[in-house]
């Protein structure tokens, strides 16, 4: 069973297990990066979900970005325990590989819900709201 509607072909038997690992590495990168990017937003009192519209149409927009609060973030150690194995075995140095699976671990669904919509919101342990005072702090 597909994940998508389109299939490509990407090369011999195999390449589609590789193709797949990094369309999963990326929507974890993504899933990270989001959530940095939104927090600091929050932060500064630019409401996350307004900032998620502006990025949706800027170069930031990515696939994960649209449907941010409807992920689970439940099979993430498997697709980047994938990806750091294949580096591992290819001879790679992907660090962001390595820092990305130390960031999606304590990102929830409940989390990124709290983040979009409510003042506060907790990312590797830290509370994030908007600051009393503005940016000229």
């Amino acid at each position: 069973m597909g994940y998508s509607k389109d299939a490509e072909h990407v090369g011999a038997l195999g390449a589609g297990q590789i193709a797949k690992a990094c369309n999963n590495y990326l929507h974890w990168v993504h899933s990270a990066s989001n959530v940095e990017a939104l927090a600091l937003a929050k932060r500064y009192g630019v409401d996350a979900e307004k900032m998620r519209e502006v990025l949706l149409k800027s170069p930031g927009d990515n696939g994960t970005l649209r449907n941010f609060d409807r992920y689970r973030f439940t099979w993430h150690e498997n697709d980047i325990d994938l990806v750091l194995d294949l580096a591992q075995d290819g001879d790679l140095i992907l660090p962001m590989a390595a820092l990305t699976d130390q960031l999606v671990k304590p990102i929830t669904q409940g989390e990124v819900v709290r983040l979009l919509g409510e003042e506060s919101c907790v990312y590797l342990g830290q509370t994030v709201a908007a600051r009393e005072a503005g940016l000229d702090d």
